[in-house]
């Protein structure tokens, strides 16, 4: 007889996790079900080999099963398995992209990397796999934020190619094209501008500038995001590709991939009924693209630019803030100014735990 568990919401049987766990049965690929683990696997790939680890955070068994597409995971075999936590190396390929289901007796849940692994470009991150306020995921491969495309080299777009990415968003103004034209992977077969241009740094007094300063000025900057007629209009044009599925996967970029596109981030991930803390956090995960000291000159040679060239929460709260203000909630922004579907765009790009 089946025993049936309550989990985070979602009914699920032990019966079926442990068939799975014991040979692989079959089972719908790019399956979520069970206690949420979200956090508690993570992927990560090497920039420069591009080989792939998994740092796995249960106290039980599990199997990992894995498939170029999160709907055609391989159950034959798994490709790793075990009991506990730990660090592991993963072998798939490097040149392309796979993407993992984890089974646990009491939990299943698909994983990839969140942070890309470009050698030749900054700040690449996939926003998908974040679990919504109504127990849904974000599916993988479906949206990619960026910086500047230009410097790519060969294995990074093999590499893009495989996930595959259809569409090039970009968000830079003319002068940032001009300067530094995308380099793009032979799978795009559509490329839009959106067309809001950097802000001037370079016409700011920096020697007389406080932190603070700094800070409000960066917090204005994601108020007209929000606010300013001519960005609202590039934001509902993106969003109209968006809601066009046959347009993904999609790379969506400006030049350092965190003010342009931080916003269109937090827009797309509240669309589909992310929390707004989760964003928050997505938001923050920009600064981690400083690990690799691509502004350390510029900080030496001016400390103040520092509050301009990374992120803080108050300047995504800043316009999420105005939003809520002007509009009344996220929800009519997203309705009433960007012309979102909201039932359809998360029908297309949610995950639905299965009961």
């Amino acid at each position: 007889m089946k025993k049936w568990i309550l989990m985070g919401g979602v009914l699920v049987t032990s019966f079926i996790i442990f068939l799975i766990l014991s040979c692989g049965d079959d089972i719908k690929p790019g399956y979520y079900g069970g206690e949420n683990i979200f956090g508690k696997v993570k992927v990560f790939r090497y920039v420069n080999t591009k080989a792939a680890a998994l740092e796995i955070d249960v106290d039980s068994e599990w199997k990992i099963f894995s498939g170029k597409n999160p709907d055609e995971i391989n159950f034959s075999h798994p490709i790793l398995e075990g009991y506990g936590k730990g660090n592991f190396n993963v072998d798939v390929e490097n040149s392309s992209r796979d993407y993992f289901q984890i089974i646990t007796p009491n939990s299943m849940l698909i994983a990839a990397e969140r942070e890309l692994p470009m050698s030749g470009g900054f700040n690449f991150r996939d926003i998908g796999g974040y679990p919504t306020t109504d127990g849904k995921y974000v599916k993988w491969g479906k949206f990619i934020r960026s910086g500047n495309l230009n410097s790519l080299n060969r294995t990074d777009l093999i590499y893009l190619s495989s996930i595959p990415i259809t569409t090039v968003a970009d968000f830079r103004g003319q002068e940032e094209i001009t300067s530094n034209p995308d380099n793009y992977p032979s799978s795009v077969k559509y490329n839009y501008h959106f067309n809001i241009p950097k802000p001037d740094f370079a016409s700011l007094d920096l020697p007389n500038l406080t932190p603070q300063m700094a800070i409000e000025i960066m917090k204005g900057i994601n108020v007209k995001f929000v606010t300013d007629s001519a960005c609202i209009v590039r934001y509902r044009e993106f969003f109209n590709i968006l809601q066009d599925e046959s347009k993904t996967p999609v790379i969506f970029h400006c030049s350092g991939g965190k003010d342009r596109i931080g916003m269109a981030s937090a827009l797309i991930l509240l669309a589909l009924g992310v929390d707004e803390e989760t964003v928050i956090g997505d938001y923050m995960l920009s600064n981690n693209a400083l690990d690799n000291d691509k502004y350390d000159s510029l900080f030496v040679k001016s400390p103040i630019l520092r509050e301009f060239l990374i992120v803080k929460r108050e300047y995504i709260e800043a316009g999420l803030t105005a939003i809520k203000s002007r509009y009344g909630s996220i929800e009519n922004f997203l309705r009433n100014e960007l012309f979102i579907n909201l039932e359809d765009f998360r029908k297309k790009y949610l995950n639905i735990p299965e009961k």
